[in-house]
């Protein structure tokens, strides 16, 4: 005889189509909170450009480099440039300034929620940091001439075409599964606390 309190699996699949209902509800409360909680969160596009440091001589210290060109004043000279209300604060807040290992290369990854305006700003900022470069070099060299060479932009952003992150239809799926799984914890649940089935299952007992 099965023992008291413990359920086959068969049992539970049973008891599962008995409070269908319970599973049904709670399974489309869990895929309608994901749903509104993924449109609640703003999306956001990721711009990248890339900006290749050049240095006459010794090679540039570029764990320096990328402190640079995240620093206040080149914020503010990107700002200064773009076309579109953002402040120093908001622009250094949205980007990423990176260097693959290795490398001359500094990538300038911004995001925010117009796609047309992440890529502006990826470039602004890119290009500031430039010219930052390059009037640092003057000074340090001494030098006068337009034609200093901080590096270049070798790679410009481009508006991106889809927002970056999980998408709402994401967030819908997973807050559905998590439903149906919470749903079916709470059938068993159930089931257990119902005195109707809890004399339904003494009476068996007694009488089988």
């Amino acid at each position: 005889m099965e023992r008291r309190g413990t359920q086959t699996l068969g049992g539970i699949a049973a008891t599962v189509l008995e409070r269908w209902l319970v599973v049904v509800v709670t399974a489309l409360i869990g895929a309608s909170v994901a749903y509104w909680v993924g449109g609640s969160i703003a999306a956001s596009y990721s711009a990248t450009s890339v900006a290749q440091v050049f240095s006459e001589g010794r090679p540039a210290d570029m764990s320096t480099e990328q402190l640079i060109a995240g620093s206040d004043s080149v914020a503010d000279n990107a700002v200064s440039t773009l076309r579109f209300p953002i402040t120093a604060s908001e622009l250094q807040d949205a980007t990423t300034v990176g260097n693959p290992q290795g490398s001359f290369l500094l990538t300038f990854e911004v995001r925010l929620g117009d796609p047309q305006e992440a890529a502006l700003a990826a470039n602004a900022f890119a290009n500031a940091y430039l010219e930052s470069r390059a009037e640092l070099l003057r000074e340090t060299t001494g030098s006068e001439a337009e034609d200093v060479i901080p590096g270049f932009l070798v790679d410009p952003a481009d508006a991106p075409s889809a927002p970056s992150g999980v998408s709402q239809g994401l967030y819908t799926v997973g807050g559905l599964a998590l439903g149906l799984l919470l749903g079916i914890v709470l059938a068993l649940i159930v089931d257990r606390v119902d005195p109707r089935i809890r004399r339904a299952r003494r009476m068996q007992q007694l009488f089988y």
